[in-house]
């Protein structure tokens, strides 16, 4: 098994723990029958992503979350404005259709969608590889999914080494179902900072 596959393998088990974790605090935090279904985690090309998203159409929020500690993560957790509008409707228990524009309690929404995703991944790397890792708290964006995404990147497309992952994630929350990216950027050479085998 090469190098690049070992990694992708690597951090999907990480991930789909982590999605796990998350499931079970969004069920509480919404409470309400609510998980979060990982479908598939790949890794891609960062020009080509970049490009893709200039071809997106209308208004995105962004939940950015720096991971710090001995093994660095950025993570980026993006959402279409009407899927945010949902999400805002199902977490204070309104009528669908309730939230019609961009506010502090959206905002608020999204930044504690970020705190469940960033904590679940913190728990995960802390309790199962014992290395520390801390969220900071999430900072939310309103814009063209370009203009977010290239907030997110800043100077990391210029570094070659550096690997970008898409999970690709279904939220259910009652009946709806609302899917949702997270993008993730380890740091370089976060391979060799992992304390565990791999068999």
């Amino acid at each position: 098994m090469n190098h690049d596959s070992i990694s992708t393998e690597l951090l999907e088990v990480i991930f789909k723990r982590a999605v796990d974790e998350g499931s079970r605090v969004l069920s509480k935090t919404f409470r309400a029958g609510a998980r979060i279904d990982f479908l598939e985690m790949k890794k891609v090309n960062i020009q080509g992503i970049t490009a893709d998203m200039s071809n997106l159409e209308g208004e995105f929020l962004g939940a950015f979350v720096n991971l710090l500690g001995v093994l660095p993560f950025k993570l980026l957790f993006m959402i279409d404005k009407k899927t945010a509008f949902l999400f805002t409707d199902l977490y204070l228990k309104k009528p669908i259709g309730t939230t019609v524009k961009i506010d502090s309690i959206v905002t608020s929404v999204m930044q504690e969608l970020g705190n469940i995703i960033g904590s679940a991944i913190t728990n995960i790397i802390y309790g199962d590889l014992n290395i520390e890792s801390i969220p900071e708290p999430p900072n939310v964006v309103y814009d063209y999914a370009a203009s977010i995404f290239s907030s997110f990147l800043m100077s990391e497309i210029l570094k070659e080494d550096r690997e970008l992952y898409i999970i690709e994630t279904v939220f259910t929350v009652v009946r709806y179902k609302l899917a949702a990216k997270l993008y993730l950027l380890p740091d370089s050479g976060y391979l060799s900072k992992i304390d565990i085998k791999w068999e």
